[in-house]
């Protein structure tokens, strides 16, 4: 019995090792069938910020890449592929990566791809090895820290972080090439103040209320909405000088936010200390996204105080299709005006009410500014006291084919305020601003050696006269 058992078990052995071959050899078999003809393949990421022509940023320096970290990831099952981290040569907006030999499954898979620039920003370490916690980056906090004004603490060494996840297919046996554009993690905002009086100003103890969460985090990629409430306020303790007839501008940087529960506030002292709410049509501010650029324009006028508006507009590292240029073009032309000397000076003539054939003495002027392209653009008069403006006076920059079609066209009518009383000529000058770009525009420049208007190369002269004085010339 021992004899027989002892081969019975020998036979299961041999048995049972064959079965075990035939299953490696099945379990074999399915791993090549699946990634068979799969092999290999290649895949070209480009990231970009904002580029023009031959890759060069149009980004000021501190919002430029410094560094860039690429995460490649097989989404079935989860496995990090590859983990590189670049530095960019200063002024380059974009950086391309080859992943090389990806193994990929005969049909094709996803796979995701994690881009995280400027780190050094943020206090949060992501590991160099393809071990790192994929889900733990996805969901991952970051800290940037906050100057003493309460604003961000962003370095023109650290750069301003931007980041994105995407996913794309990759075919086996392929060549691919994508492009992926990049996120700025926080909000722009630039505060400009328009001198529109003859004298150098200083506007003091500058406070923007509630623009700043309690959190000290926020999320490294873009959440699915915001969750922080503003409720912490940064604070410009120094003053601002601003230039007569000019306009000066301070930038900072902040957190995404939902407005709190009464809102978005300014505070700011020029004479007397004055708080503005942003908001437009009675509705104030929503919410301040990461990725925005909240521009804040205000006006120091001598008679109304303070006057401000503000735009949120993408920022420009964002919409690859925008055009834009520094570059200020802006065609000022006449509609409706009358010229005359004053005590031997020429000007525009401006008179109240209408003439005999019902006509306004008011100055009219059509302009249309086609660079920079979406950039925001106000005229401005030098007495607003005397002189106000009828209707628009501001817009954004076209371009030149809506130009031509007569899209972004503004007609700008000036009109005095008072009655003519004569003594001392009142006078004002009309001159325009653009966001982004420093001091009163050319709107008047030589042409073949005369001025189309009274007045200099970045202004008017317009002056008010009697009604009978005003009826008496005859140049249009």
């Amino acid at each position: 019995m021992q004899k027989g058992t002892s081969l019975m078990k020998n036979k299961l052995l041999k048995h049972t090792g064959a079965m075990l071959l035939l299953l490696a050899c099945c379990l074999t078999s399915c791993i090549k069938e699946d990634y068979a003809a799969a092999d290999k393949a290649s895949v070209t990421m480009t990231f970009t910020t904002r580029v023009g022509a031959n890759g060069e940023s149009t980004l000021p320096s501190i919002e430029q890449m410094k560094t860039l970290r690429v995460i490649m990831v097989r989404q079935n099952p989860q496995e990090v592929v590859w983990n590189i981290k670049h530095t960019i040569p200063a002024g380059k907006g974009e950086d391309t990566f080859k992943f090389n030999d990806v193994r990929v499954a005969e049909g094709g898979e996803y796979f995701d791809f994690y881009a995280i620039a400027n780190e050094a920003a943020f206090t949060e370490k992501i590991g160099d090895g393809n071990d790192i916690d994929v889900d733990a980056l996805k969901n991952m906090l970051v800290t940037l820290g906050t100057k003493n004004d309460g604003s961000l603490n962003i370095t023109e060494t650290t750069g301003v972080p931007q980041t994105k996840i995407e996913s794309f297919r990759v075919e086996a046996k392929a060549n691919q090439s994508h492009r992926m554009q990049l996120e700025f993690a926080v909000a722009k905002v630039e505060l400009t103040f328009n001198n529109t009086t003859e004298t150098d100003q200083t506007v003091t103890d500058l406070r923007f209320l509630g623009i700043m969460p309690n959190v000290a985090t926020t999320p490294l990629f873009t959440p699915a909405e915001i969750a922080a409430v503003g409720s912490r306020a940064v604070n410009f303790t120094e003053g601002m000088s601003i230039p007569a007839l000019d306009n000066a501008s301070k930038t900072f940087y902040v957190y995404e936010t939902k407005a709190p529960q009464d809102g978005y506030k300014m505070t700011a002292t020029w004479g007397e200390t004055q708080e503005l709410l942003f908001e437009k049509d009675d509705t104030p501010l929503a919410e301040i996204k990461r990725g925005q650029h909240l521009r804040i324009n205000v006006d120091l006028i001598k008679r109304n105080g303070l006057k401000v508006s503000w735009t949120v507009l993408p920022w420009e590292g964002e919409d690859s299709d925008l055009e834009f240029t520094s570059e200020f073009n802006g065609s000022l032309t006449e509609q409706l005006i009358k010229r005359g000397e004053v005590e031997g000076k020429p000007y525009v003539l401006v008179a109240e009410g209408l003439d005999s054939q019902q006509r306004e003495r008011y100055a009219q002027f059509k302009f249309v500014m086609t660079s920079p392209v979406g950039q925001n653009w106000v005229a401005h008069l030098s007495n607003p006291n005397d002189f106000e403006f009828v209707g628009d006076y501001s817009g954004v920059g076209v371009t030149q084919e809506e130009a031509n079609q007569n899209t972004g066209v503004v007609t700008l009518t000036v009109k005095p305020r008072r009655e003519f009383q004569s003594g001392t000529p009142t006078t004002t000058r009309l001159y325009i601003t653009v966001d982004g770009l420093e001091g009163a525009q050319t709107i008047n420049p030589l042409q073949e050696g005369v001025r189309p208007f009274p007045g200099e190369i970045n202004y008017i002269d317009i002056i008010q006269v009697s009604t009978a004085d005003y009826d008496t010339v005859n140049n249009n």
